[in-house]
């Protein structure tokens, strides 16, 4: 849930906006229609009480946010991305979730189950994650191998001439 505030940071506050201004609003109809202040009176601290919760779990995960940004180094260590055949694709979202960079090369290979898969990775698995750190890896492209035709020169015979 945490992971979803940060990410949706705006939307969260955005939307901690709208509710208010919504209960607001309901609170003005009460005011205007009911006569009983008892009930408005406690409708509307129970409104404020959740507005500011909802601001504090906010400022909660901006703190956490800024605690991850200072230390720089994830809980998550980097897998065997080899062993596992990891894919172009499965190492960008790894290195994206994880705010890393990436290069990638690539190398030839005469195996058909090395084709577009890692082959090679740089930190080593088992190291762990800093974040705008760089991953290296190095991704298999199958060729397969040439089959060189050597032909040999046809027998020649003589004929003698009669």
């Amino acid at each position: 849930m945490k992971n979803w505030i940060r990410k949706n940071k705006k939307l969260v506050i955005i939307l901690s906006i709208i509710l208010t201004v919504l209960l607001l609003g309901l609170v003005s109809f009460l005011v205007f229609f009911r006569s009983s202040d008892n009930s408005i009176n406690s409708i509307s601290s129970v409104l404020i009480r959740e507005t500011k919760n909802a601001l504090e779990d906010t400022e909660e995960v901006d703190e956490e946010e800024e605690e991850l940004d200072n230390d720089q180094t994830a809980d998550e260590t980097y897998p065997d991305m080899v062993r596992e055949s990891w894919t172009e694709n499965l190492v960008r979202d790894f290195a994206s979730r994880n705010g890393l960079e990436i290069a990638v090369d690539r190398r030839n290979v005469s195996s058909q189950n090395q084709d577009g898969v890692v082959i090679s990775q740089t930190p080593a698995p088992g190291t762990s994650v800093v974040r705008g750190a760089r991953i290296t890896v190095t991704i298999g492209r199958y060729v397969p191998a040439t089959t060189q035709v050597t032909t040999t020169p046809a027998p020649t015979t003589t004929v003698p001439a009669p």
